[in-house]
């Protein structure tokens, strides 16, 4: 940095609705390998408010400069008439050393990121120009205007002419894997047929946390075209989904293809005909994207918003006004009354110790800063499963949502109907996959279930599969790994596992859509196994005082108890704390998942889902979570 600039930081002028700040970048000096010379800008006036505009002598996407100090002017448009940009996706990455950008009239500074400054550098010697980036687009102090800004951040990637993703700088192969890429060879032939250094130049590729980046959802959904710059090397995104393809249909394992790439479901969502609500659409997609990473954890909410229809919204926004705890509050609030109890799924361990800087949630809120891996329900069912109703029917529980107190300020406790089912009396081992292998876990797990019987019926074997894949409903009697559950995870293919990193299993075809050539023995079995291997993950078995045996948490303890809401698809367990409980998850228990416990309960609801009146046995009662 020029010691003679001055060291005030950048005012930003305020904008108005439908505006946006735009980058104009130049550089003060750079050397050209084309000319073999130091290239000074020369300015011309621009149309924009008067300012002077550089335009460097040789075209920099034609040379590779050396940057001594980057430049530029902001200036605001209308987002509707705004000149050509480029919309930059990037990882903000550290701050624990930051670089500065010159902006003229008069000259201040703002302060970047390493990676943001590479990022605009990468792009100026491209030839870009006109650059959005939040990092100097926004005002980051100002809380109104980010909360505006968030709101149009799809319409300013669709109004991009191009969105240029950047990777970061080359390393670890990267040129090697981005050449492959663009080569398109992976058509030719499974990934098993790379060579070595080709195979983990693309796993390195593919771990650059961009790929775990919440917003880039969005960023890449909401744009016309989108670029991928890794380096000096540049593919067009697309070029990524068609390996992804190809890497699927040649059952091959590559792992840790990331969620951005393989979601194919996200743009279907945002047109999607379903009746199902928008919160159980948000729902799912806050399940699915659990795994992404998020600088401020607010965003693993907010930047899932734009990927909804705009009707659907039903007035949420962001807003960064209210802290993290008040955000997941106000959220499963709505949740709850949008989705249904279903939102209990999406509880992770609540137990586990928080930050001191964290205010402590109650039992019943999602965690969506916690990811365990563990895949709730709700996106278990998609996989081939009927339709779970453990609890019975919905329409009594969504009675008393609906009388619940509108304001989520003081909202500590929830108070649900439903029955128990005793309590947990022994405990098997739990399935963690990154410590243990699945097969050996699966055969603790048979002993557990059968207990003392050495030759287990044919009713007892269904169940235990039936538990192990969480209702999956393919009876698997034809299917080696059904005497021997040691076979599973060594058949599972690449369909059933690419996208074990990110615990989602949501790729699984639906039940309907699969084609008879596609429903053969094999291709259902093949599923069958891949539910398992989900389904299990960070799961564990136990047995029951009134000697059920179910799957539930890992985390799961002796003496939690067993219950059963009105209206829930599966059970759920609970932990007594003085005359309250904590929740502590979901549970599987073959013989109760389709209301066989229900038999006897029946409500009454008008017309305006108001309880009128309610007949159950002595067994029904209140639980009052905290």
């Amino acid at each position: 940095m020029n010691p003679g600039i001055s060291q005030l930081q950048y005012e930003y002028s305020p904008l108005k609705w439908g505006e946006i700040r735009l980058i104009n970048l130049s550089c003060r000096t750079c050397f050209c390998y084309i000319c073999g010379e130091h290239v000074k800008p020369c300015y011309h006036r621009g149309q924009e408010r008067g300012e002077e505009v550089p335009a460097a002598r040789c075209d920099p996407s034609h040379s590779v400069p050396d940057v001594e100090e980057l430049t530029g002017s902001i200036e605001i448009f209308n987002l509707r008439s705004a000149p050509p940009f480029v919309a930059l996706s990037y990882v903000w990455g550290t701050n624990l050393s930051r670089e500065s950008i010159v902006v003229r009239h008069p000259r201040r500074l703002i302060t970047l990121t390493p990676n943001c400054y590479e990022a605009l550098i990468n792009l100026w010697k491209r030839g870009k120009r006109h650059i959005w980036v939040d990092a100097v687009c926004i005002n980051q102090n100002d809380i109104p205007e980010r909360n505006a800004q968030v709101a149009q951040m799809a319409k300013i990637y669709n109004s991009a002419s191009e969105v240029a993703v950047y990777l970061g700088a080359e390393s670890n192969d990267s040129d090697l894997a981005m050449e492959y890429l663009k080569s398109g060879k992976f058509a030719e032939g499974p990934t098993s047929d790379f060579p070595h250094r080709t195979r983990e130049a693309l796993i390195h590729l593919f771990r650059r946390p961009w790929f775990r980046r919440i917003w880039v959802l969005q960023e890449v959904e909401s744009a016309k075209t989108v670029y991928v710059i890794c380096g000096k090397a540049k593919i067009p995104f697309y070029v990524l989904r068609l390996f992804f393809i190809h890497h699927i249909e040649r059952s091959d394992r590559l792992e840790d293809i990331p969620y951005v790439v393989a979601k194919e479901e996200i743009k279907s969502q945002r047109g999607s005909p379903e009746t199902k609500s928008a919160g159980y659409k948000l729902l799912k997609l806050l399940c699915a994207t659990r795994h992404c990473g998020a600088t401020d954890p607010r965003d693993k909410y907010f930047a899932l918003l734009s990927l909804l229809e705009e009707s659907r919204k039903e007035n949420l926004h962001a807003d960064y006004m209210q802290d993290t705890s008040s955000v997941y509050i106000e959220l499963a609030v709505y949740l709850l009354k949008s989705a249904g109890v279903e939102m209990l799924c999406a509880v992770q361990d609540p137990c586990l110790p928080l930050s001191k800087l964290h205010r402590r949630l109650p039992s019943w809120v999602p965690d969506w800063r916690n990811d365990n891996g563990l895949v709730p329900s709700i996106m278990l069912y998609q996989s081939g499963s009927m339709a779970l109703s453990a609890g019975g029917s919905k329409h009594l529980l969504q009675a008393q949502l609906l009388q619940l107190d509108p304001s989520v300020a003081t909202w500590s406790h929830l108070e649900v109907a439903g029955i128990e089912l005793g309590s947990i009396s022994a405990l098997s081992v739990a399935c963690n996959r990154e410590t243990q292998p699945l097969d050996e876990i699966l055969e603790e797990w048979q002993k557990f279930f059968y207990k003392d019987t050495m030759a287990p019926r044919s009713k007892e074997l269904n169940s235990f599969f039936y538990t192990l894949s969480f209702g999956y409903a393919f009876s698997p009697r034809d299917d080696a790994c059904y005497q021997k559950p040691r076979q599973i995870e060594n058949r599972i293919s690449v369909q059933d596992l690419v996208l074990r990193s990110q615990h989602n299993p949501s790729l699984f075809p639906r039940g309907e859509e699969v084609d008879e050539e596609a429903a053969s023995a094999e291709y259902r079995s093949r599923l069958f196994r891949g539910q398992v291997v989900t389904a299990t993950h960070m799961r564990r078995l136990f047995r029951t005082t009134t000697c059920d045996v179910g799957m539930g948490p890992a985390h799961a303890d002796s003496g939690d108890v067993v219950c059963l809401f009105f209206g829930m698809a599966v059970p759920l367990l609970l932990r007594r704390c003085g005359e309250h409980y904590r929740f502590i998850g979901e549970c599987f228990i073959d013989g109760v998942m389709y209301g066989e416990k229900m038999v006897g309960f029946r409500t009454n609801v008008d017309e305006n889902s108001n309880m009128k009146e309610t007949l159950v046995p002595d067994a029904f009662k209140k639980f009052t979570i905290q």
